[in-house]
């Protein structure tokens, strides 16, 4: 039994349906990209590397017929997984499987994606690479991954320093060290993306994202009748924030590559 295998027994199973919610809402520009590559892939056959509960995968292959997998190392993990299909109305199929050593052939998949594995390894770019060796020729890597310039990333290092961090060891990346990564391993950059929060006073980035949420709830700014234009604006200039530059500062960080075509 893993660590990982006590984290996931530590689930309500009563809150399935609040768990789904929240990874649509809060991993939205996360998934839209995902299911972005997935459309326009020849066979729409995708893998998810450490895919834990499988909601992602689930809610990327909802809807669309792909053909999904899942490979994770932990099998009560995968127990939720299977309790989980209830809510959804394709099947992905799931595999407990070792991230260094996919049981798959080469260039198996159209798509390949992981969130939250490759930080939990001494060496990602092995994790990596054999992301890649099972990709088809032409195929997209998608890597999710923890946000180094944050300050969560500072309060999640103090909570492992007193041993109150469960999962593990686990580091955090720059978006220049995803290039890095990509160019190592022979891809061709397409797009990167940063998504949600660190929901703190402490964020600075949070906090200005939301001031103008906080301020429209004082009763005078509230009745203030340019206070909806103003609303509409700030949300539109953070929207393209986020989009432009989120990478650099949101909690997560997306890249998407291609495989070259031999």
């Amino acid at each position: 039994m893993t660590r990982f295998d006590d984290i996931w027994k530590k689930w309500d199973r009563e809150k399935l349906d609040e768990y789904i919610k929240s990874h649509e809402k809060e991993r939205t520009r996360y998934l839209d990209l995902v299911r972005d590559h997935l459309g326009k892939a020849p066979e729409r056959r995708v893998l998810e590397v450490g895919c834990g509960a499988a909601i992602d995968l689930h809610l990327v292959a909802e809807g669309t017929g792909c053909d999904a997998c899942g490979v994770d190392i932990s099998r009560e993990a995968l127990d939720i997984a299977k309790d989980l299909e209830r809510y959804f109305s394709g099947k992905v199929d799931l595999r407990v499987g070792d991230a260094r050593a996919l049981e798959f052939a080469d260039g198996t998949f159209d798509v390949v994606f992981s969130q939250g594995l490759i930080e939990h390894f001494e060496r990602p770019v092995d994790i990596l690479r054999e992301q890649v060796r099972v990709l088809k020729p032409g195929g997209i890597l998608i890597v999710n991954v923890p946000q180094r310039y944050t300050v969560y990333t500072l309060y999640k290092h103090l909570l492992a320093m007193r041993g109150l961090w469960e999962w593990g060891d686990e580091t955090e990346f720059s978006s220049w060290q995803l290039s890095c990564y990509g160019r190592l391993l022979g891809l061709e950059f397409l797009e990167k993306r940063g998504y949600d929060y660190w929901r703190s006073p402490f964020e600075l980035m949070f906090v200005l994202r939301t001031l103008n949420g906080k301020a429209g709830k004082i009763p005078l700014v509230k009745r203030c009748p340019v206070h909806d234009v103003i609303s509409r604006f700030w949300d539109a200039v953070w929207e393209d924030i986020e989009n432009r530059y989120g990478h650099l500062f949101m909690k997560n960080i997306v890249y998407a590559y291609r495989k070259p075509v031999e």
